[in-house]
């Protein structure tokens, strides 16, 4: 095989490794257009689109039918009853391995591929024949700008989370790293990994079963590594609030759950005063918020592993008769931060506003859109970072227009079709302190008012 005009040739193309495409739905509908019709843009042909979908209620397996059926790629696979994230990825990996996959990536159904990921990916997977697990590179749908994960990073409490989530995507990224795990939502799996260490385990039902397979990987002598060359844009966070008892509570019962059946008793017994510690500090933070609920979700989080323990118990003697506890992951544990630091992410490009001397100023990541908002607009840029710095965005319309704001003008656009907006420069959060990454704080005003892109966002799209 070689590649040559950006494709991945063979003798025989259908002599290629099979990737089966595996994408959980759950009455998700509005979201398959945009998934599947990147996938079949792909420059990869030997792969199987699978609509696997959990038992939807709506009208996704009529409408993908309807719009994607005709194609020999794609196919629905109908999980019996809604199995959970888990549970539905369960069964479809292991009808894939059944119908002699080569690789199997999970996709999220809120998910669009680049043309060339599924090639680039089985490429990475070739050449490194003792990766279990390649993670692509997953930016934020709106905002591809900034990243959604490079890789699952994981603490000494045992928590888990995306590497570079919420930064500004960049070179600094796109480097192959060993990770410790691979996010569910773009999870690019070798068939023979699987066959070797078993499918997804069902005693979590969404959140670290991704994190808990891969650890397995490593504990049986396989690697997880990040494949950023692949990329993956994804609507982050679209099925469970962010802030969501329902999602606290699965994280922090799944997090001890990943803890018992995975790590070695060595690296608990050593982590213990801290996992005490962090047990304290969670609920004090639920109780600071005044959030009685998470308080609960928590409690409930103890009681179910406490029920769990002795199933648990088995499940980790069976790992380690199998020799599948070796802890070969220990390399990739982080002393700190114990868990995620706070996130805020942008809508298509755009921060929070703030105030500032008086006036509403919008950070915006590396590009944001401006979305149509009718009459002249009046754009100035600020620099609360390094006022001796001037700052530069370039601005484009789509019917061609084009101009340049710096730091002190004040520039009128016409943006009744939107705008795109591209910083010259990207401050990191390192060094402005801000809790993001970002290239320029702007205003717009029209007619001497205030306008907030977000809120101009919400305004034209049903508050996307």
């Amino acid at each position: 095989m070689s590649p040559a005009n950006g494709a991945l040739l063979y003798s025989d193309a259908m002599n290629a490794p099979k990737v089966y495409v595996l994408v959980i739905n759950w009455n998700g509908r509005p979201h398959l257009q945009d998934c599947f019709a990147s996938l079949l843009a792909s420059d990869y042909v030997h792969f199987n689109a699978i609509l696997l979908d959990n038992a939807s209620t709506d009208d996704s397996v009529a409408w993908f039918e309807a719009h994607f059926g005709g194609d020999a790629h794609c196919e629905v696979w109908a999980c019996p009853q809604n199995l959970g994230w888990g549970g539905g990825n369960a069964y479809g990996i292991e009808r894939a391995l059944a119908e002699g996959a080569d690789y199997i990536f999970l996709l999220n159904n809120d998910t669009a591929i680049a043309p060339d990921a599924l090639r680039l990916l089985v490429e990475h997977g070739e050449r490194a024949p003792d990766c279990a697990a390649l993670a692509p590179r997953m930016l934020l749908f709106d905002t591809p700008s900034v990243l959604n994960s490079v890789g699952l990073r994981l603490s000494s409490v045992g928590a888990a989370w995306d590497i570079g989530v919420g930064r500004a995507d960049g070179t600094a990224w796109h480097a192959e790293n060993e990770v410790a795990g691979v996010c569910g939502g773009a999870m690019f799996l070798r068939a023979e990994a699987l066959r070797a260490c078993g499918n997804l385990s069902p005693v979590y039902d969404i959140y670290y079963d991704d994190l808990d397979l891969c650890l397995r990987f490593w504990n049986a002598g396989w690697r997880c590594v990040s494949s950023p060359a692949a990329c993956v844009r994804h609507k982050f966070s679209a099925t469970l609030g962010q802030a969501s008892a329902r999602k606290h509570h699965l994280n922090e019962r799944n997090r001890w759950r990943c803890l018992l059946l995975n790590w070695p008793a060595g690296l608990i017994l050593r982590q213990l005063p801290r996992l005490a510690w962090c047990e304290v500090r969670v609920m004090g933070a639920a109780l600071r918020a005044q959030r009685p609920d998470l308080v609960l979700a928590q409690m409930r989080g103890w009681a179910s592993n406490l029920a769990f323990l002795p199933e648990g118990l088995g499940l980790r003697r069976a790992r380690v008769r199998s020799g599948q506890l070796r802890g070969g992951f220990q390399h990739l544990v982080s002393a700190s931060p114990a868990f995620c630091p706070p996130l805020t992410l942008p809508s298509n490009g755009w921060y929070p506003s703030e105030m500032r001397d008086g006036a509403a100023w919008s950070p915006m990541a590396p590009e944001a859109c401006l979305p149509p908002t009718p009459g002249k607009l009046s754009v100035s840029l600020a620099n609360w970072y390094c006022p001796e710095e001037d700052l530069a965005v370039a601005i484009t319309t789509p019917g061609g227009g084009t101009a340049e704001v710096r730091t002190g003008d004040v520039v009128q656009i016409q943006a009744d079709n939107g705008a795109t907006l591209v910083a010259r420069q990207i401050y990191e959060q390192e060094r402005t302190g801000f809790g993001f990454d970002t290239g320029a704080w702007v205003r717009f005003e029209q007619h001497g008012a205030p306008v907030d892109p977000r809120n101009t966002w919400e305004r034209h799209d049903g508050g996307r």
